[in-house]
């Protein structure tokens, strides 16, 4: 609903993505990703951005890079896990309903998972989360997932590309880290068999999501609510079958948010196009 790959489209060839999710707030629309993905577009001087509207349909909608304005934190030359590694691209009015007749634009001004259902379990371990889902009786649970478009799940030509938005499912109780307005949560995850992902780049700049899932007598899952609560930016190498995917948070998404809302201020101030 909310997840998008990012492709970097050249005249005569298509690259493998990155991952971002479609927000809005203060009557404006983005694209939340990691700020290395927007620097490497840049970098790269990439003809279009490729957006994933239609899933399980071949189509093509790449706007041109430079319709989008970005917002960056600042940051150091090299790219670490402390970042700061988070960018809001600002998309133009004018493609708005493209997008929307697709896909839907979360408000970042929502504070709270919705509907307003208590889980039976909330913030458990992976390990947890899974025998609860394996049970069959009706009952709420809460979990954590990262969305995004992981290289390993991808077919790629130089024309074509097919890539599945996944939902990485990953312990809530990730390690928690500060840095004065900023805010980290790591994760450990399993990279070696028989997992089925051994590399996540492609989920750079993914939402993490907290997910209400309701199992119902049937066996079914469904997905009651949904709250963004960060983005991917960063992983370790593997060490012992596992790797560590570090995630900005609620703070940090918030510091970003402030720093647009200044820029655009200013901009209206000194009669500049931003917003």
């Amino acid at each position: 609903m909310y997840s998008t790959a990012l492709f970097p489209v050249f005249t005569a060839r298509v690259d493998e993505p990155a991952s971002g999710t479609f927000v809005k707030f203060d009557g404006n629309h983005y694209i939340l990703t990691a700020g290395h993905v927007w620097e490497e577009f840049e970098r790269r001087r990439v003809n279009g951005i490729g957006l994933t509207l239609r899933e399980g349909v071949s189509h093509r909608y790449a706007p041109r890079r430079s319709v989008f304005i970005p917002f960056i934190l600042s940051h150091p030359k090299k790219w670490s896990r402390w970042g700061p590694d988070l960018a809001l691209l600002r998309v133009p009015r004018e493609i708005v309903p493209t997008i929307e007749a697709y896909k839907a634009f979360y408000d970042l001004r929502k504070t709270r998972i919705a509907p307003p259902l208590k889980a039976k379990l909330r913030n458990v371990d992976l390990t947890t989360a899974a025998e609860m889902l394996s049970q069959e009786k009706a009952f709420l649970v809460e979990i954590a997932a990262i969305m995004g478009t992981p290289r390993d799940l991808g077919v790629f030509s130089s024309q074509h590309a097919e890539v599945k938005i996944t939902a990485l499912l990953v312990d809530y109780r990730g390690k928690r880290r500060l840095n004065g307005k900023l805010d980290y949560i790591d994760f450990r995850v399993k990279v070696s068999s028989p997992a089925p992902i051994s590399d996540f780049r492609g989920m750079s700049g993914g939402g993490l999501w907290r997910l209400l899932i309701r199992r119902s007598a049937e066996g079914k899952d469904e997905v009651l609510g949904k709250s963004l609560q960060g983005v991917a930016f960063f992983q370790t190498r593997a060490k012992n079958g596992c790797s560590t995917i570090c995630c900005h948070g609620l703070r940090s998404i918030r510091a970003l948010m402030a720093s647009a809302g200044r820029r655009r201020r200013h901009a209206k101030v000194n009669n500049l196009v931003v917003s």
